[in-house]
């Protein structure tokens, strides 16, 4: 007979299984977000276009992490990440040569001994910025910022135009377990929140 805990060690085996499939659910999909009405992009981490992982890596959903939906991140945590990549596409229609970009990730600590966990942000193939998450974490912050359920960091890009005015950002982890829960692109009007905007409209 079997135990209610042999029973949710089942389950939890199945979800772990089934959890790459959301990464190749999105992959077929291909999201294609619209700017809002109040000029931003607001993307859930998960709706990526394109997620491109390195070899013995996957890009994996983590259900109700996030906030507002979930959290994504590349596993395992052991394998150097560099060469990986998410791909987000839009479409934006205010005419700006620079906008914020907005990433809410969760907070985690650096662990391996680096002056900080990166990650680089780039719009339509241009340089990389790079961006340290927790460099900035002194000694006598760090629980506080333990505490936090959202670390928001916010990088301003430039935007070169294009003729059909839609872009691509791409963001590559250069450090292991960066969690991402949501990306948002101000083009002017964000209005401050602490769980930022709802979704924006996409097609895929």
């Amino acid at each position: 007979m079997k135990t209610p805990h042999h029973t949710i060690h089942i389950l939890t085996n199945l979800l772990v299984m089934l959890l790459p499939l959301q990464v190749l659910v999105a992959q077929l999909n291909g999201y294609v977000f619209k700017e809002s009405a109040d000029s931003v992009v607001s993307m859930e981490a998960e709706h990526f276009y394109q997620a491109t992982p390195v070899k013995g890596t996957t890009w994996q959903v983590i259900p109700h992490s996030g906030k507002t939906l979930s959290a994504l991140t590349l596993l395992p945590t052991t394998i150097d990440p560099k060469g990986a990549s998410l791909e987000y596409r839009m479409q934006l229609n205010t005419q700006v040569n620079q906008v914020k970009v907005h990433v809410y990730l969760t907070p985690t600590l650096n662990f391996d001994g680096h002056e900080g966990m990166l990650f680089t942000l780039a719009f339509d193939g241009q340089k990389p910025v790079h961006v340290n998450m927790n460099g900035g974490v002194s000694e006598g912050r760090i629980s506080q910022w333990q505490k936090n359920r959202i670390n928001e960091m916010v990088v301003s890009l430039t935007v070169p135009a294009t003729k059909d005015n839609k872009h691509r950002l791409v963001l590559a982890p250069l450090s292991p377990a960066i969690v991402i829960q949501k990306i948002v692109v101000d083009c002017g009007g964000l209005k401050p929140s602490y769980l930022g905007p709802t979704e924006s409209v996409y097609s895929n």
